[in-house]
Formats: structure tokens, C-alpha cells, sequence
């Protein structure tokens, strides 16, 4: 085989370490991917670097110029904290004429707008849920076409931005609030498809002119079934022990009906081409009791509340991303949303949103454990793993966030000492660490 110059472009702060020996599987699954990649193709003999991206190419201009790879292994997921625009990275390598891994630009665009993509299916007549768009600022119309249950959310978000348990509706009066509830908490049109119940299936497609598939995988949702809809939360992807306690597995399909797994080729080739990708890419689908398949595209975000005597479970608000962090602050509950890039105050009663701070250490708008600690003046500390950042939040939202303490790696959680001192916790140095709030 001959060897290679392979420039690995990842996100600046999933960078890995040499070894990741040291780390728990919790722990490295954060850039267990990047890892994967880089260990991978220096076994086989490659020479690899890896380049952290943020918001400047400048740093891979001069890489391209100066060391000459042979090709960029892309596994960017964003650029400058936008999900959208890691789109424009490809685009420039096409400008540098660099050979480069996974989807063309073109591709990229066209599978991540929701709605064009769902029109371009319908026009090659690939089965996708009926749909439909309601714009913001306009009174909705409900068209005859729609059948309930119906999967309400952002036609624009990503990262499951308003999507929770509610998001399925199943009659007009929970529909018309769900949209209201997209236009105000999202700012953007609602889209409306129908929802399919049935088994989580993945197929992989790779190539160019010729294209080749991959066996079909599964997510099974174990237990969960039983309390829930079957939803690929980010607690269901990446938690652990959340996955040990419901039985939660991803694992090569099994028991698919006669017929399904051609099918499911025969319909993952037609996505590829129809919405014109290249490289290699993930099909997302859904297959109902019956057999049928559906591309599909959910997600969950929830705040719970519990209320004795009998701890029934009460659906607070839906947050726009995972909530890792929460304060008492102000007769309000101080929510962290790291992919938000900001603390959410909630009021406990109404499910209100009411007041965004935003924290400059989540600007990344990545998913991270930071955590939330009232301090003894009224402020709250947040902690930003990524930038190993501690950041002080005014939570009347009258001053901006101000930096604490930087040049803590991985800090997660954050305690405040009787002493008056912040206890942090360096997760990635497995070790504990004071900071003092003069600093």
C-alpha cells in the first residue's frame, strides 16, 4: 500500500490525546471517532496530522500549501459553531483543488434543508412521512392530507431544537399548539410530518460513479419502549448507563422481513443519487410493523418536574438541546443548554423561557457536561468543558457572562465550598481542583 500524507480536519477541541488508555469509555466517547480515524490510518502505515478546526481556515490554507496531502479526511461537523457551514469547508478544499473524504458541498446542502430534501424525495417518489410547512407569522391551515399521530418540530434547527415527547400530536387542537409553541420558542416555520412507530434503521452508502452498501444496523430501544415513544435521544446515543438500564443497543439488523434488506439497498442508492451525494453518507430510516420505510429524522428534549406525594412526573418545558446543568436562582430554575450556547431561566409553574444568558465558553454550540452553582452573591458559575472555562452569569441578564477561570481542561462539575471558594471537578485529569472567586 502505498503511504500517504493524510491531514485529518477535526473540530479544534476533539483533538485527541496520544492514548486515550487513561480515559473511561465515557470519557473517550467525546473523540472516540477522531481517535478511531487518526490510530487507524497510522497502523496502515500512513502519515497522519491532525487539525483542529474553530472559525479560521487559515491554519489549513497554509497546511495544504506547505505539507502537500495527498487527501483531507473530513470529520468536521460544523464550522465557526454552525452546523450548516461545515458545507463551505468542502467547498474551499474544492477551491484548493484538494482531494478530500465524504459528501461534496452540493450534497451536504441539499440533505441538510429539511423541506427541499423531503420534496426532492416525494418528486422521485421515495416514500417520505406526508409533510407539511407552516410558516411563521401566518394563521396555520391544516390540510386533509395530514394523518395523525403527527411529529411536530423546526423546519430549519438542528440538534433537536423544540422536539420532546409533545412533539407527537394526535389531534388539531394539540397540532396548532405545537406549531405556535415551534414559531415562538424557535423563531423559525414549523414542519409537520406524519409519525411512524416502528424499528430504527441505518444503511451506510459508499462511493462515487459506483456504489456500494453496507449491512443494515439498529437501534434497538429495549425497555424504553415500554414508558416512551422510541426516540434517538442524545441520552439514548451516548449515555452509557442509560443505555445498560433500558437494554438500549445499536447492533447489526436482525429478523428483517423477506424482501426488506434489497429494499432497503435498492431505496439508500436512490436517496444517494437523488440528492446528488457523494463520498460515503448514513441513511436514517424507519420500517413499520408492516414493512413499510420511511426516512426519518426525530429527537427529544425535555425539563421534568416531580411532585410528592406520589413524584408524578410533569412535563416542565421543552429545552432547545440536552440539559446538562440546574440552579435554584430567583424564584426561577437556572437550566443549562450548552448546544443553545446559553442558561435557560425557567419559570417552574408555566414552562416559560423567561430570560436567555448567554455563556461565550458554550459559544461553540456543541453538546458538553457543563454544570450550573448559585454563588453566595446571586451569580451563577457555568462551567465549559470544551474551553475548560468556569464562566460568572448575571442572572438578571443586566451584564454580560464574565470569565472566571480558564486553563481547566475538561472542568464539569462545579460545588460551592463553606469557605466561599468554587470546588471544580477536572474530569479529564481525574482530579479536583479549588478556585477562588477573587481570581
Amino acid at each position: 500500500m502505498k503511504k500517504l500524507r493524510v491531514l485529518v480536519l477535526v473540530h479544534e477541541t476533539l483533538v485527541p490525546p496520544d492514548s486515550i488508555d487513561h480515559l473511561t469509555d465515557q470519557e473517550a466517547d467525546v473523540f472516540r471517532t477522531e481517535f478511531d480515524v487518526i490510530n487507524t490510518l497510522r497502523e496502515l502505515g500512513h502519515d497522519v496530522r491532525p487539525l483542529g478546526i474553530g472559525d479560521s481556515l487559515t491554519e489549513l490554507r497554509l497546511q495544504i500549501t506547505d505539507w502537500k496531502p495527498h487527501v483531507c479526511f473530513n470529520l468536521l461537523e460544523e464550522f465557526g459553531g454552525i452546523v450548516t457551514y461545515d458545507q463551505h469547508v468542502v467547498a474551499y478544499l474544492e477551491l484548493m483543488r484538494q482531494p478530500y473524504t465524504g459528501c461534496n458541498p452540493r450534497g451536504m446542502m441539499l440533505s441538510r434543508d429539511k423541506v427541499l430534501s423531503k420534496q426532492i424525495l416525494a418528486w422521485h417518489r421515495i416514500p417520505t412521512p406526508q409533510f407539511a410547512l407552516f410558516r411563521r407569522g401566518r394563521k396555520p391551515v391544516i390540510p386533509k392530507k395530514l394523518r395523525y399521530p403527527l411529529f411536530v418540530k423546526s423546519a430549519t434547527e438542528d440538534a433537536s431544537l423544540g422536539i420532546a415527547q409533545a412533539s407527537v400530536v394526535d389531534d388539531p387542537h394539540r397540532l396548532i399548539e405545537r406549531i405556535d409553541f415551534i414559531h415562538e420558542q424557535t423563531h423559525s416555520d414549523a414542519l409537520v410530518e406524519e409519525f411512524i412507530d416502528g424499528r430504527e434503521l441505518y444503511i451506510a452508502v459508499i462511493g462515487n460513479e459506483r456504489l456500494t452498501t453496507l449491512a443494515p444496523w439498529e437501534l434497538s430501544f429495549g425497555s424504553l419502549r415500554e414508558s416512551a415513544l422510541g426516540i434517538a435521544t442524545r441520552k439514548v446515543k451516548w449515555d452509557r448507563a442509560y443505555q445498560e438500564k433500558h437494554g438500549i443497543v445499536t447492533d447489526p439488523a436482525k429478523r428483517l422481513p423477506e424482501g426488506v434488506p434489497a429494499l432497503l439497498d435498492r431505496m439508500a442508492r436512490r436517496i444517494y443519487r437523488a440528492l446528488h451525494m457523494s463520498g460515503y453518507a448514513r441513511m436514517d430510516l424507519r420500517m413499520r410493523a408492516d414493512g413499510s420505510l420511511f426516512v426519518a429524522d426525530t429527537g427529544n428534549r425535555r425539563l421534568l418536574r416531580f411532585d410528592p406525594p406520589n413524584w408524578q412526573e410533569t412535563v416542565v418545558t421543552t429545552l432547545p438541546g440536552p440539559v446538562t446543568g440546574l440552579a435554584p436562582v430567583l424564584g426561577l430554575v437556572a437550566v443549562a443548554v450548552p448546544v443553545d450556547r446559553a442558561i435557560s431561566l425557567v419559570d417552574p409553574e408555566s414552562g416559560e423561557v423567561v430570560r436567555r444568558l448567554e455563556v461565550p465558553g458554550w459559544s461553540s454550540g456543541e453538546q458538553q457536561e457543563a454544570h450550573l452553582a448559585v454563588l453566595p452573591s446571586g451569580d451563577l458559575a457555568a462551567t465549559a468543558p470544551r474551553t475548560g472555562e468556569v464562566w460568572i452569569a448575571d442572572p438578571t441578564g443586566h451584564n454580560p457572562a464574565q470569565l472566571l477561570r480558564d486553563g481547566l481542561p475538561g472542568v464539569t462539575a462545579v460545588a460551592l465550598l463553606p469557605d466561599g471558594e468554587l470546588l471544580v471537578s477536572l474530569t479529564w485529569e481525574h482530579r479536583l481542583e479549588r478556585v477562588a472567586l477573587g481570581d
